[in-house]
This record gives structure tokens, C-alpha cells and sequence, in this order.
């Protein structure tokens, strides 16, 4: 008992030691600019939520698909994001939002499909946010 508590006092101070000197820096928390694609999906999730709220209001909904294109050029936080699947990806969301809006009669379908492509695509590059994405399907 005594040899452990010596250990760890001992362990600490060298450590401790360590960082004044400069020699252990203590790990920063990352923080870092929001990407374009970043700043992008954000206002997608806000447009989807009005999306949403139209379609469950029998309403048409504003339409984002002009905008939704910049998906393909936006800059993403990582460059490996831009890999072979992330164009096949950004279509399949890009034709689940135009059907939205061709077929309205299947609007709450269409809209299910969309929100479904969102996760599968954070499910591949960034899964953090599929919780709160998966929030956005209707429910019968």
C-alpha cells in the first residue's frame, strides 16, 4: 500500500515536472473553423426541419434544391471526405430532395427517403450527428 501510494505521488510530481518545464504540453482542446460543408449541412438540417413542418402541415414546402447543389463543391472540415463515394452519396440526397417536390401526393415518403440518405451518408463520413437527423423522420 505504501509503495503504491509513493508510486503515485511520485509519478505525479514528475509530471507534473515535466509540464513546467515545457517538456509534456497538455493535450488543447481542438477547436476549429467551421468548413463550408459544415456551415452547409447545418442550414440543411434548419431547411429540413421547415421542410418537415410544411409537409405535416399539408403545405408546400420552400424550395432548397439550388442551393442544396453546393454539397458537390463546398469545402469539408477533412479533404479525405472527398473521396469515390461522397458524389454518389450527394446525388442520392440531391434525387431524394427533387422528389420531394416532382411527387407531392408521397411527399412524407420522399421526405423519408431524404432523411434516410442524410444518415447513410453520415454513417460512411461522420456519424456525430445521426441522432439528431434521424429526429427529422415522419412517423405515421
Amino acid at each position: 500500500m505504501k509503495f503504491s501510494t509513493f508510486f503515485l505521488f511520485f509519478s505525479l510530481f514528475i509530471y507534473l515536472s515535466a509540464v513546467g518545464y515545457g517538456f509534456v504540453y497538455p493535450q488543447p482542446i481542438f477547436v476549429s473553423e467551421d468548413s463550408p460543408l459544415a456551415l452547409l449541412m447545418r442550414n440543411m438540417y434548419e431547411e429540413a426541419t421547415l421542410i418537415r413542418q410544411a409537409i405535416l402541415e399539408k403545405r408546400s414546402p420552400k424550395d432548397v434544391r439550388k442551393q442544396f447543389k453546393a454539397i458537390y463543391t463546398a469545402t469539408p472540415t477533412d479533404p479525405q471526405v472527398h473521396d469515390e463515394n461522397f458524389i454518389p452519396f450527394s446525388d442520392n440526397f440531391l434525387t431524394a430532395l427533387d422528389q420531394i417536390y416532382n411527387n407531392e401526393d408521397s411527399a412524407v415518403e420522399n421526405f423519408n427517403a431524404m432523411v434516410a440518405s442524410c444518415v447513410a451518408c453520415h454513417r460512411h463520413y461522420c456519424p456525430g450527428p445521426i441522432e439528431k437527423i434521424q429526429k427529422l423522420y415522419i412517423y405515421p
